[in-house]
């Protein structure tokens, strides 16, 4: 036992000191949105604006003593109006949706994208359990290659929207919720006043991977009638 505490303890600390660097970022731990209890945990950014706020979500694997970061970008308005259409969108998401396992209003961001999938790392996790400190390393690359360019980078919902709409590897459709990401786009469409024909097309390039993750009705063109209606 004092063997496998002398053994984890460096890990434990390797953790803690992540976690301090990356606050220092600028970024503000928000428990309001930490509804699992598990250890996750959710920041947002202070260099975030009324019309745009950036968020992490630092996914906690215990069995590595350490996090899987991921990151996502709302805007407040729309966020709004996504919460107050669930009960259009319940019937389009798996069941598992509609209970308080995972609550939507509760969740700031519903689209994230996953550092490691991001950088091309191959373990998921910060610290590596396999190099606890290479640590600095890895919060390095998080900034200068993903978050100053793909998401700070980002100042006003047309931004948010321009994101949530790539298709190229890295941000593919099929590694998010599909249909939720469909109802964060159309909901800043909205906001924007952008031409709804225009989005219908542009949703309709990535029709095959958003049916494949639809529950109940596999017709997109009702879904996406329906959230343009009632988003």
């Amino acid at each position: 036992m004092i063997g496998q505490q002398l053994k984890t303890s460096p890990m434990k600390s390797r953790v803690v000191e992540f976690r301090t660097a990356f606050e220092a970022l600028g970024y503000r731990r928000t428990p309001e949105y930490e509804v699992f209890g598990k250890g996750d945990l959710w920041y947002i950014f202070d260099g975030s604006t009324p019309a745009v706020t950036h968020v992490v979500y630092l996914a906690y694997k215990p069995a590595l003593r350490a996090y899987a970061p991921q990151f996502g970008v709302f805007n407040a308005a729309s966020r709004t109006k996504v919460i107050a259409a669930l009960p259009a969108i319940f019937p389009y998401l798996h069941p598992t949706f509609g209970n308080d396992i995972w609550p939507l209003s509760r969740r700031p961001c519903w689209t994230l994208f996953d550092a490691a999938r991001q950088l091309g790392w191959q373990r998921m996790c910060v610290p590596d359990p396999q190099a606890p400190d290479s640590w600095p390393t890895r919060l390095n690359e998080m900034v200068e290659e993903l978050l100053k360019p793909t998401f700070w980078s980002i100042e006003t919902p047309s931004g948010i929207k321009a994101l949530l709409l790539k298709g190229e590897k890295k941000f593919e459709w099929t590694v998010s919720y599909s249909v939720l990401r469909v109802a964060e786009i159309v909901a800043l469409a909205k906001s924007l006043s952008c031409d709804e024909n225009s989005i219908r097309k542009r949703l309709a390039e990535h029709e095959s991977d958003i049916v494949r993750d639809m529950y109940g009705s596999k017709d997109f063109n009702e879904m996406l009638g329906r959230f343009l209606r009632t988003i």
